[in-house]
């Protein structure tokens, strides 16, 4: 088997900005924690996400306000947008280009121009940056579509998201993709030793 290396790994090169330096400075001494929270917080409302699309109902017993609100947001996308033909956590590979990735959700919805393709990707954090319109159009290549999609969930907003259609932001698909090849080549060039380091299988039991 080949193993690829993740378009989300390619992209770390990027520099956040000012913004995320400034939070840095402000938060050098839990940087580390808030950002483990964040990603582990993250994972959850994602994976609560994927069974709601599945079984059309999720506990939420163990989640916060603020994640509760998030995934009330989701709900509100899949009633304002009903997006059919969904398909949800597709893992796929680009082997030309070298690199792979797990698209949350590949759908159909239909608009004006009618009934459009689009490749979606949740976020859950306080921003959106340039990057992630840079691992969209990697993911776009991948999945061989031409509209993107990001669903920003958000429990400050009055529905519980927002939905940035690639369209709408006047974003080139070309353009993104070659901004993220430009960052698969600096970090292939910093990591020119990598290689697949499969996760070790560890015991179920232990006996004395």
């Amino acid at each position: 088997d080949k193993y690829y290396v993740s378009v989300t790994s390619h992209l770390r090169v990027k520099a956040k900005g000012c913004a995320f330096e400034k939070w840095l400075k402000d938060n050098c001494d839990r940087a580390d924690e808030l950002r483990e929270a964040a990603a582990e917080s993250g994972s959850k409302i994602h994976k609560k996400c994927e069974i709601l699309q599945k079984e059309g109902k999720v506990s939420v017993e163990d989640c916060t306000e603020d994640e509760i609100k998030k995934i009330q947001g989701f709900v509100n996308w899949i009633k304002d947008y009903s997006p059919i033909n969904k398909h949800t956590e597709v893992a796929m590979a680009n082997e030309k280009e070298g690199y792979a990735g797990t698209v949350d959700i590949i759908c159909a919805i239909e608009d004006k121009e009618g009934i459009l393709e689009y490749i979606i990707d949740i976020k859950t954090g306080s921003s959106i940056h340039e990057e992630h319109w840079y691992q969209m159009a990697a993911y776009a290549k991948m999945a061989d579509k031409q509209r993107r999609g990001i669903l920003h969930l958000k429990a400050s907003t009055k529905k519980g998201y927002q939905f940035l259609d690639d369209k709408d932001y006047d974003r080139d698909l070309e353009e993104d993709f070659q901004a993220y090849k430009c960052c698969k080549y600096l970090w292939t060039l910093e990591n020119k030793n990598w290689e697949y380091k499969p996760e070790k299988e560890l015991p179920k039991e232990i006996l004395l």
